[in-house]
């Protein structure tokens, strides 16, 4: 694809199981968005996208929910859930697991940059559209005690 001019920051990859890291350098320098759908990628056994690689090659990533026939599930709830628990399956070292701050922004900014609306939307700011999102956290017990509220919003 890079051989043929066509990676570029319009194109939005999906699942990158078997990304190469030369593969993860031509997509970060061409501005190419991934979508990481860990859930289905469980669901299938068919490996794991290196997502720890992606930022800092210059790839952004957005969570992906694939399609409800591969994914139990189309709630963006359930993806940030499972992406950090999903890293852990690459082995013991925690430097090479997800931190939940990261897949906030994956799931806020990063998303918006993968359908291209992150000049419009993803964070709260002047000139930005902002929707907004009310949990009720006092019968929650995923809240009880409210001690890292990124860490019980992701998990």
């Amino acid at each position: 694809m890079d051989d043929l001019g066509l990676l570029h920051p319009g194109v939005l990859m999906a699942h990158a199981v078997w990304i190469t890291d030369d593969d993860i350098a031509r997509t970060g320098a061409a501005g190419v968005s991934e979508s990481c759908n860990a859930t289905s990628k469980l669901k299938f056994g068919s490996g794991l996208c290196p997502v720890r690689k992606l930022p800092a090659a210059g790839v952004n990533v957005g969570p992906g929910t694939d399609g409800a026939a591969s994914n139990d599930t189309m709630r963006e709830f359930d993806v940030m859930r499972v992406a950090p628990l999903a890293q852990t399956l690459n082995g013991p070292a925690p430097d090479a697991w997800l931190l939940v701050g990261e897949v906030l922004t994956a799931a806020t900014i990063g998303g918006a940059r993968t359908t291209l609306l992150g000049h419009k939307t993803g964070l709260v700011a002047c000139g930005k559209k902002a929707d907004r999102t009310f949990l009720g956290t006092r019968h929650a017990t995923s809240f009880t005690p409210w001690s890292d509220p990124v860490r019980q919003l992701v998990q």
